[in-house]
């Protein structure tokens, strides 16, 4: 989950079984006074949870998504924020509708990009397990790769990230930038397919600044 703080009060949103959930909301109501709640904002982090989830659900059905489709997935979630944003309504109301035309045109363009390759996407949300043995110890590494595309022989990973991000030679071999190589690594070996590439797909539509003379 991620969490939005408040002082010492920490706002959390995660994406359980299906629905965007706000935990410890009402809690939160309670205990926070007017000025408080004034003081609540929409988190870059929730907004960057809520551009990952629209991405997951889509992309995982292969096809091209209607703007229609796109506000009824959308429109219970940003109605859920409500009660913890009420000084946001219109805000909330007008982020919204940027968020369906802006992602309707993200997820055609996901969707076009993938369609006519050599690989396919094949595993979405694909839980990986390993165990390296240290002696004395073994170590036991747990994950979930975003996407996998697949041909005959070979596979890929992609991990969507709500900002941007890049693989680092120097922190590869610094060793501070392992995670997508060794999902790959393990994916190759569970699939029992060559390891083709591994990529960071950012979801993050940027803003463009226009100034008015």
């Amino acid at each position: 989950y991620i969490v939005a703080p408040v002082d010492d009060i920490n706002l959390g949103v995660t994406y359980y079984d299906g629905k965007i959930t706000i935990l410890l909301g009402l809690l939160c109501l309670k205990l926070l006074n007017e000025k408080e709640l004034e003081a609540l904002d929409m988190d870059h982090r929730i907004m960057g949870t809520l551009q990952h989830e629209i991405v997951e659900h889509f992309v995982a059905q292969n096809r091209l998504v209607s703007k229609e489709e796109l506000e009824a997935f959308l429109h219970p979630i940003f109605e859920s924020l409500l009660p913890l944003f009420p000084q946001k309504e219109n805000y909330l109301l007008t982020l919204e509708k940027q968020t369906v035309e802006r992602f309707t045109q993200r997820l055609q363009d996901i969707y076009y990009s993938i369609q006519g390759g050599v690989m396919q996407p094949s595993h979405f949300e694909y839980p990986i397990q390993s165990t390296i043995d240290v002696k004395p110890y073994s170590i036991l590494l747990n994950g979930v790769v975003d996407r996998i595309d697949t041909s005959k022989d070979y596979l890929r990973i992609v991990d969507y990230k709500s900002s941007k991000k890049e693989l680092s030679d120097g922190q590869f071999e610094e060793g501070v930038q392992l995670q997508l190589l060794t999902y790959l690594m393990i994916a190759s070996e569970l699939l029992q397919k060559r390891p083709y590439g591994a990529y960071y797909q950012s979801v993050k539509i940027e803003n463009t600044e226009v100034t008015i003379y």
